[in-house]
């Protein structure tokens, strides 16, 4: 079908007649504009493909129909973008969607209040009050918010990219040759002294990673020396280290490579190095953290959330009046950013649901994990053993069991009821958010 204007194919209903894109676009910059404008010829021009007379052009519109106010039930065309944060790997510009200003008089207002038909008419006795400066400084700060999180999400994922590329792509090249095509070692590839020396390599490496990781993340460079000083907390790495690796950490194998030489750190070497009832225990804590069912990028903002944990040993009257301190701040952020990209993911209020409270059992995990930093780890430390009185009343070095079952340190399980406080409030509010809005 023809344009009713112009020569062109008309592309839709625009402002009740059949016409083109240019010729809807010229008719509501006249209609914004407000401008008048006369014919030299008579008003007798031939509306042609070509650059027209403007004032016949207009006056042609008229003729054929269209109006200042939009015919209700015309059918537009329109765009359905996407409100999802996209897999990981493309660019998330589109997750914000931003107003574009349009001037109408002496006024900038939103183009949504245009497209929607809110002002139907731009008459001169209709123009709004000029709010030019109001309008663009609100929308900028509308916006600022989801912006922020769209930047620490790329930044988030930069940083998984540099610094833990080539490992996980390592360990998923061993997972995959085990897995996939069935080349499983039945042999150990070298001696007990190379393992443990390619694994002390591996534990200074992993340190230095994190270290990394953590630097990158927004914010952790404008922390003060107090706050920074709480990144540093073992339980957060150790939980780190094993979150990291848990893709990786099956039953009854592992597809960890370490060292210079990638050896293979297969359950032969698990079993030969480790307490078997902490390699059970780890197991079970990956599993249960797979069953949650994050993403990659999920998984690492969800450790940016556990670094940037505020608790410590400070009382309560100290934690409260540090609640202004960026460490909270950033937390709070992550956590936002989290749940953000998690009701986006979530095809529906079901998974959304299943995946909160998996997310509660976590935590639960999480506490048991730092029961075992508190209790067992230290007395492995050779530099500065830790006596065991120190840790029971008694005399003996606690066994892992007894590390994760232990409940006579109750400051210790308030410390971490305090550190998973934030996230699990948040948890509880995107349960009301989902009953609420989805």
């Amino acid at each position: 079908m023809k344009c009713l204007v112009c020569p062109r194919n008309a592309t839709g209903n625009y402002y009740g007649a059949h016409t083109c894109e240019g010729c809807k676009g010229f008719f509501r910059r006249m209609l914004e504009s407000g401008t008048e404008y006369n014919c030299n010829f008579g008003g007798k021009c031939e509306v042609t493909i070509r650059a027209a007379c403007k004032a016949c052009r207009f006056r042609q519109c008229l003729s054929v129909g269209m109006r200042k106010r939009r015919i209700p039930g015309a059918s537009q065309t329109t765009r359905k973008e996407s409100s999802r944060f996209p897999s990981p790997g493309f660019s998330v510009d589109s997750a914000t969607q931003t107003q574009t200003l349009i001037v109408v008089g002496d006024c900038v207002v939103p183009s949504s209040a245009i497209s929607s038909g809110s002002l139907e008419s731009i008459s001169g006795s209709e123009t709004p009050t000029p709010l030019t400066d109001f309008m663009s400084r609100y929308l900028f700060l509308q916006s600022a918010n989801s912006r922020q999180k769209v930047e620490t999400f790329n930044a988030v994922q930069n940083a998984v990219d540099l610094v833990y590329g080539r490992q996980l792509s390592q360990w998923q090249t061993c997972m995959d040759r085990a897995l996939i095509y069935g080349l499983v070692q039945t042999q150990p590839e070298t001696t007990l002294e190379n393992i443990v020396e390619a694994y002390r390599e591996h534990n200074r490496e992993s340190v230095t990673l994190t270290y990394q990781f953590a630097g990158m993340l927004p914010g952790a460079s404008e922390l003060d020396p107090s706050e920074r000083s709480q990144l540093k907390a073992w339980w957060k790495w150790m939980a780190f280290w094993i979150i990291h690796r848990a893709p990786f950490l099956m039953e009854h194998e592992s597809y960890i490579t370490i060292g210079s030489q990638q050896y293979h750190y297969c359950h032969y070497w698990t079993s030969r190095m480790s307490d078997t009832t902490l390699t059970a225990m780890r197991d079970e804590f990956c599993a249960n953290f797979r069953s949650i069912g994050l993403t990659q990028i999920e998984t690492y903002i969800l450790l940016a959330v556990i670094i940037f944990e505020p608790g410590t040993d400070a009382d309560h009257e100290s934690l409260r009046k540090s609640k202004d301190h960026s460490l909270h701040a950033l937390h709070r952020h992550y956590t936002d950013l989290l749940f953000d990209v998690l009701k986006r993911r979530c095809a529906d209020r079901s998974e959304l649901s299943r995946t909160c409270r998996n997310l509660e059992k976590f935590f639960s995990e999480l506490k048991r994990l730092y029961g075992l930093y508190c209790m067992y780890i230290p007395v492995l430390d050779s530099v500065k053993p830790q006596p065991a009185d120190q840790i029971f009343d008694g005399n003996y070095i606690p066994f892992v069991l007894d590390a994760i079952h232990n409940k006579r340190d109750n400051r210790n399980l308030k410390r971490i009821h305090r550190s998973t406080h934030e996230l699990c409030f948040a948890i509880d509010c995107s349960n009301r958010y989902k009953t609420d809005t989805i």
